[in-house]
């Protein structure tokens, strides 16, 4: 998505277009670098954000709704002292510029103020300044005047704008005419970048894809193509003549622009507005960064567990290497009872013939205890050895276990996709004391939604994590339902809902991608799907949640595919 002036030229125009004459209701800021502002214009209520983030400032229109914090920011403060009421007489930016300027009116009783906002989305130097009749009032981001290495930002001083770089607008036709003749043919789109003034990498390979411009060094055709389509840009944003589209990944919006960039080479639809494209992009992503918040916690929770066993696995592992000596000295416990006879009160070591293999083996002994107390002390350690073997054979076989458990854990918060299923996997954590349970519990607790398909008139579900897996197992599906798990690995319960119909091999097929694909194999390039009636599949007594065992099974080898065109929302 061309993050650069020329795209936010188009977006300001129909930001314009609108929020001009609009009211603000309401004025939030959920943290340090970001503001929503409460718009309702035309009828009908918006929710302008601005966030300051310096990988990607941004302005938008949002439907996400944000938490405040407890106390106010100050700077928050001053923009409802000012801005509250007011009204949005018109949203324009600086040409070439990331710069939006928002200017209001506010009515009082007996006078009316005029406001200016700047937004500056210039990078890690972002900034949202509130001026009237040309003194800044309130600034997120102040800079005192010693600072040299940035403007100078601060309540009462004449705001100025950033200074601007030395390269060229678009409408600078002679000046990007004579650069382009002295242009040594290096590298063209590095050439354009540093020379035009507000266009990102994706635009200035758009503007030389149109230009058809393949030779370098230029030509004379080649230097007036490319003037030609810099001038038609610079034509379509200042007469608003957008066509704005939409590329999808993944089944999940990702890139949006003003035009088709064909360029790109991307699969694109028609979008109802770049606003609108921007919006379902932009909170996407923001629901993505807050299931990410909201899981991070139970994520490092789950983390810490598999590696604190997957050490004591290793030291369980030496133990039982260690343990393997048990009968060695029990052996040795014998031949000393056997050879008291020839042992001396002196003697350090009894060398004789071991009647097991009929080798010759040298025994250590302790010239300070008796024959009989040395063969006790092999025998003693013999039986603890062998307890110990015991005892670390079952510790081991349960930490195992639970390993795969909280890699299964870990393997259904990667597939997360709403907050209920993080809840679900913290439920989990709570009955294992990890996290404590919640002190007032929820009025209306999540219900365990399920994935569902339809697929050639077949209902698929699947199950997402160990609680989905269980509901769908053991309350939903029906005994001649078709069950499907990945083989040997975590994996969602998934289960076609047959009505005892004859099973297309199709829906078989997709059900078992779907399985693959919600698994801990889901990177891989085939995987074996079990699948079996539901009837054949048991839950062990005391088995975790999501833990099964299952008979009578067929296998079909499948590739993981999410199989989105079918899903149901």
């Amino acid at each position: 998505m061309p993050n650069d002036a020329y795209t936010l030229g188009f977006l300001v125009n129909e930001l314009n277009d609108t929020l001009k004459g609009g009211k603000i209701n309401k004025i939030t800021q959920s943290n340090v670098l970001e503001i929503v502002f409460n718009i309702y214009a035309n009828f009908k209520n918006y929710k302008l954000c601005v966030n300051l983030n310096n990988n990607a400032p941004k302005i938008y229109l949002t439907q996400n709704t944000r938490e405040n914090p407890l106390s106010a920011f100050s700077f928050l403060m001053n923009l409802r002292k000012h801005l509250s009421n007011s009204q949005i007489t018109n949203i324009s930016n600086v040409y070439c510029e990331r710069i939006v300027i928002i200017e209001l009116l506010n009515k009082a009783e007996f006078s009316e103020q005029l406001y200016k906002l700047y937004v500056e989305l210039t990078g890690k130097n972002s900034n949202i300044i509130l001026t009237s009749e040309g003194k800044i009032l309130a600034a997120l981001k102040a800079y005192p005047l010693d600072d040299k290495n940035i403007r100078p930002v601060f309540t009462g001083l004449d705001y100025q704008l950033p200074k601007s770089q030395d390269n060229f607008c678009l409408n600078e036709v002679k000046k990007i005419e004579s650069a382009l003749e002295a242009f040594d043919g290096e590298n063209l789109e590095n050439f354009l970048l540093k020379t035009l003034k507000g266009v990102s990498l994706a635009t200035v390979k758009e503007i030389i894809h149109v230009s058809n411009v393949k030779s370098q060094p230029l030509s004379k055709a080649d230097i007036k193509n490319l003037l030609d389509t810099i001038c038609k840009f610079d034509g379509l944003q200042k007469n608003n003549s957008s066509c704005p589209v939409l590329a999808h990944k993944d089944n999940a919006p990702f890139e949006a622009f003003a035009f088709e960039y064909k360029s790109q080479n991307l699969q694109t639809v028609k979008a109802k507005s770049l606003l609108d494209a921007y919006t379902q992009i932009y909170d996407k992503i923001d629901d993505g960064f807050k299931l990410s918040q909201n899981s991070r916690p139970y994520r490092q929770i789950i983390k810490n567990n598999i590696t604190k066993l997957t050490k004591k696995i290793n030291i369980l592992t030496e133990s039982l290497k260690e343990c393997e000596k048990a009968e060695k000295y029990r052996i040795y416990g014998e031949l000393i009872t056997s050879n008291i006879y020839r042992i001396q009160k002196t003697d350090k070591e009894l060398t004789c013939l071991n009647y097991y293999d009929n080798a010759e083996v040298k025994i250590l002994l302790d010239n300070k205890l008796s024959p009989a107390k040395n063969a006790q002390v092999y025998f003693k350690k013999y039986n603890k050895l062998k307890n110990a073997k015991i005892h670390s054979n079952e510790q081991l076989i349960k930490a195992k276990d639970d390993l795969e458990y909280f890699s299964n854990l870990e393997t259904a918060l990667s597939f997360a996709s709403e907050n209920a299923d993080i809840e679900q996997i913290r439920s989990e954590l709570v009955k294992l004391k990890l996290v404590e349970e919640k002190k007032q519990k929820s009025k209306n607790p999540s219900e365990i939604k399920l994935t569902k398909y339809i697929i050639d008139g077949f209902t698929v579900l699947a199950g997402k994590n160990n609680i989905q897996n269980d509901y769908l197992t053991f309350k939903t599906a029906k005994p001649n339902d078709i069950w499907l798990h990945v083989r040997g690995a975590f994996g969602a319960h998934v289960v076609i809902i047959s009505d005892n119909k004859d099973l297309p091999e199709k829906v078989l097929l997709k059900a078992a991608e779907i399985a693959a694909f919600y698994s801990g194999e889901k990177d891989s390039e085939k995987v074996n799907v079990d699948y079996t009636f539901k009837k054949h599949v048991k839950k062990p007594p005391a088995g975790n949640y999501g833990l099964v065992t299952y008979t009578n099974q067929k296998t079909i080898l499948a590739k993981p595919n999410q199989n989105s065109e079918f899903k149901q929302k």
